[in-house]
């Protein structure tokens, strides 16, 4: 694709909110972060396969929710 035809980059999105990435988000590396919560993942998952076994039902899917940081709101990468 020719130069002209590229979309410009309006800002740097990191795909987690692991430390490394937070502390890339307070140096000014990223402009935002958005990442799953995988010890919400974790922490759900033997309950939900419990509930399996015992033929129950389960949502689907399960929302075990995101953390998002962004220039306006620093949220959970201000101190993580």
């Amino acid at each position: 694709m020719s130069d002209e035809k590229r979309l410009p980059l309006s800002g740097r999105v990191a795909g987690a909110t692991l430390p490394p990435q937070t502390q890339a988000f307070r140096d000014g590396r990223s402009h935002s972060q958005v990442g799953q919560r995988p010890f919400e993942m974790g922490l759900r998952a033997p309950d939900v396969m419990i509930q399996l076994i015992n033929g129950e039902q389960v949502d689907d899917p399960l929302y075990t929710g995101l953390d998002v940081c962004n220039q306006e709101d620093a949220g959970f990468c201000a101190d993580n």
